[in-house]
């Protein structure tokens, strides 16, 4: 969320939030039985939950929040890079 409530809406627009007010929250919300395996999660590439909030609202869920203040790309492959951010 962009200050003032406002959801950001493209990665764009987060790199600009954060080099306007040096970084931002984002959370993730999931179900308990994907929680497990994402604790037992170990690979190089990005976890995909495969459910909606809408899937798991009815179970117990695991809410986290993480602040990023920082990316690198990379220029050769627009596909390669990742976000800078502080998990408390």
């Amino acid at each position: 969320m962009a200050y003032g409530g406002n959801p950001l809406q493209s990665m764009a627009q987060v790199k600009q939030q954060i080099m306007l007010t040096g970084g931002v929250l984002t959370s993730l919300t999931m179900s308990e039985p994907t929680f497990r395996r994402f604790d037992k999660y170990n690979s190089a590439t990005a976890f995909d939950a495969d459910e909606t909030l809408e899937e798991v609202a009815d179970t117990n869920i695991y809410r986290h929040a993480v602040f990023c203040y920082g990316w690198w790309d990379n220029p050769r492959d627009a596909s390669d890079g990742y976000w800078l951010c502080k998990n408390r």
